[in-house]
């Protein structure tokens, strides 16, 4: 359908004389908002500025006029407890005593009636095993065959 065509057909213009979005053609040329996506006008700044300074001042008197809390609400009063003591990292090597060992137990302790996965679980160093030490993190200085030359 041509432009022409389109003034003059009564169909099209029922369906051109009212916007399917419901906005009016002045609010499609401007949208009056100050960010990106209409989120308020450069008018409104300085009223929504004052509205912020003065909900700070409302909060700093309520705090400020003497509502302190109650005796019994004090942390200060509660006794005091200990607190955990974290089980401390063992810093040095398993020795191939311990490694000899543990991989023994390892071994038999999927044979015996009662498994114990803690102990299991424990003698984990027995059968792991660190990184290679020539792996690299860089994807340029790879050392371990990984690299496409």
């Amino acid at each position: 359908m041509t432009r022409t065509e389109r003034n003059t057909s009564p169909a099209a213009i029922m369906r051109d004389r009212h916007s399917r979005t419901g906005l009016t053609k002045s609010e499609f040329e401007r949208k009056g908002g100050a960010g990106a996506h209409n989120w308020g006008s450069v008018n409104d700044e300085e009223r929504a500025e004052y509205d912020g300074r003065l909900d700070a001042e409302l909060e700093t008197a309520m705090f400020d006029d003497g509502a302190a809390p109650a005796e019994a609400d004090k942390v200060d009063d509660l006794p005091e407890r200990e607190a955990p003591v974290a089980p401390q990292r063992r810093m040095s090597q398993v020795s191939d005593q311990e490694r000899a060992d543990a991989l023994r137990y390892r071994e038999g302790g999927l044979k015996q009636n009662g498994i114990d996965l803690a102990n299991i679980a424990r003698t984990s160093h027995g059968v792991a095993q660190s990184p290679p030490n020539n792996l690299g993190t860089s994807p340029l200085r790879q050392k371990s065959g990984f690299s496409a030359q």
